[in-house]
């Protein structure tokens, strides 16, 4: 939630600075900017610290960094410290993905879509919270206070962590730390009101290279590592280019009836965001909880690869209705499928990539990849801040063409995961094909069935 909550202030608060502080179009844009940079750096890191020293302690310590830079951007004086600010806020955000890495560690493997997607539903909480606070505080106390409330949940999520959020069993079992894994079983078995089977934890022969980004370009993962950087790109490009294009929509009138309503003459008036584009916000947020539905759904219903090619096919399909001439209500119904399917793709992604990297590299897999997605993220901005002011038919054909590839680089993946057991190294065996693949090596395996454990 509170990863959600700074990504969609940006398309809030990058408007009120426009007129506030009477910015050009292109620094409106690196207030977003600054923000997706920092969120690159920042997953790398921190999904480095997360394989290296532990999923908890990189959550935990990313989530105070965040909560001490969002206050103080609170109370940033000029253009440039909210640059500064901002970016580390970003930074601070990349570690909150390492959430998704604990999630899909702890569950078995019948259970992981579902959890994954009913965790992304406190992110569709959290962008349907920003915006409506938005409605209340910003033209009543301000956007300083708007921005200082918004840091509510990650004070929230550090009390509930300290007391109650462990360290994930899969790490603990690569890092050999038995005794703390032991200890953590017996109380998972207790709280469920069971009994571990008998047996020990056998410790790894084979030392295994953990939080090493070249693990993930080893002859088998290379392709799979490749076609992921560019999906996950195309994902954050394509969801934050929707956010940030829906305010530019709502708050200038644009569509394909008037394309060039916007032009150099016109860009340096400030059009401040009423009380009204607010609640139109507010109802394209909520387009992300349709999106959890019809991930869930194809999730279910059909494989990995499937889901994705199906939801970055369609969320390529709603950019393109929005070229057409239509009246405000229907572009915000455009508007709100388009949110719908660009959550929907980004967040099966989520499932997808967690599942498909082994243990000693998933954190920092998913880190990498995350970080890939931020330049999109970065490049977002001046399509639909800076570009749009030029083409928005060109707006509108970059989004549509970038998901038309990502669908097609989804359907090339040639690694399925549903139904599959997580690998814990890059050294266990797989064996791929068109339609599914062995997760894990016979001796791991054999000790799985031994120990009767669900990993």
């Amino acid at each position: 939630m509170a990863d959600a909550i700074e990504m969609t202030a940006i398309s809030i608060l990058a408007p009120i600075l426009l007129c506030e502080w009477k910015l050009k179009d292109y620094e409106e844009a690196l207030v977003s900017i600054v923000v997706f940079i920092g969120v690159g750096f920042g997953a790398m890191f921190w999904g480095f610290i997360a394989d290296r020293y532990g999923r908890f302690k990189s959550l935990f310590t990313s989530s105070i960094v965040e909560l001490i830079f969002g206050v103080a951007t609170a109370l940033s004086p000029n253009f440039a410290s909210i640059l500064v600010l901002r970016f580390f806020v970003g930074f601070s955000v990349g570690g909150v993905s390492q959430a998704v890495t604990i999630t899909t560690e702890v569950l078995p493997k019948s259970s992981r879509a579902k959890s994954t997607v009913f965790l992304m539903f406190f992110w569709a909480t959290g962008t349907t919270l920003t915006a409506a606070l938005a409605i209340f505080t910003v033209s009543s106390i301000g956007w300083r206070w708007y921005l200082a409330l918004l840091n509510i949940p990650v004070l929230l999520f550090l009390v509930a962590a300290f007391f109650w959020m462990p360290e994930s069993p899969r790490y603990l079992l690569i890092s050999n730390r038995h005794e703390e894994l032991f200890a953590m079983l017996q109380k998972m078995a207790k709280l469920n009101g069971k009994t571990l089977p008998p047996g020990s934890l056998v410790k790894e022969e084979h030392s295994v290279n953990q939080g090493k980004i070249v693990e993930l370009f080893l002859p088998k993962w290379r392709w799979t590592t490749v076609k992921l950087m560019f999906i996950w790109f195309v994902a954050s490009f394509s969801y934050y280019g929707i956010a940030l294009l829906s305010t530019e929509i709502l708050q200038t009138n644009i569509n394909g009836c008037n394309p060039h309503f916007i032009s150099n003459s016109t860009k340096t008036v400030c059009v401040r965001l009423t009380n009204k584009d607010y609640v139109d916000f507010m109802w394209t947020c909520l387009a992300e909880f349709p999106g959890l539905i019809v991930t869930f759904f194809f999730s279910e219903l059909c494989s990995r690869r499937k889901a994705m090619v199906i939801l970055l096919g369609g969320s390529a399909f709603s950019f393109l209705l929005l070229s057409i001439c239509s009246s405000r209500t229907i572009t915000l119904i455009i508007l709100f499928g388009a949110r719908g399917l660009c959550s929907g793709a980004f967040q099966i992604v989520y499932v997808y990539t967690p599942e498909v990297f082994p243990t000693n590299v998933r954190a920092v897999g998913l880190g990498f990849c995350s970080m890939l997605s931020r330049v999109g993220a970065v490049i977002t901005p001046f399509v639909a801040q800076v570009l749009i002011w030029k083409s928005y038919f060109w707006v509108i054909g970059a989004y549509t063409s970038s998901l038309l590839f990502a669908a097609i680089f989804a359907f090339l993946l040639n690694i399925e995961t549903k139904g599959k057991l997580l690998l814990n190294s890059t050294l266990d065996d797989i064996h791929l094909n068109k339609k599914e693949y062995t997760e894990i090596s016979d001796e791991a395996k054999y000790l799985c069935e031994k120990e009767n454990l669900s990993l």
